[in-house]
């Protein structure tokens, strides 16, 4: 397992992206077979603040036609392991 506490920002030169496309090329960069970032981390990741639900709802985290960062991180080739919202961390584990 690896633990990032500071997550550097994936973002680069490309055309117009999706929010979470520095996340999942974040994941995709990455080897380990599973990893836990902050909440923090992520926002530090995508450049921007996750919307109040993301922090108030566990279904934000779950895989849907209408969750984007879900299908970021399914493209990425992660799944979303388990969210505690309490501690606002989230642990990806690979396919």
């Amino acid at each position: 397992m690896v633990l990032i506490g500071i997550a550097e920002q994936a973002k680069g030169g490309e055309a117009e992206m999706g929010k979470f496309d520095p996340l999942r090329r974040f994941l995709e960069d990455n080897h380990s077979d599973k990893i836990a970032l902050s909440f923090r981390d992520v926002e530090r990741i995508i450049g921007e603040e996750l919307c109040p639900s993301a922090r108030k709802y566990h279904a934000y985290w779950r895989l849907s036609k209408t969750h984007m960062l879900p299908q970021a991180v399914d493209e990425a080739g992660y799944s979303i392991e388990s969210v505690q919202l309490a501690e606002e961390t989230v642990s990806f584990r690979k396919k």
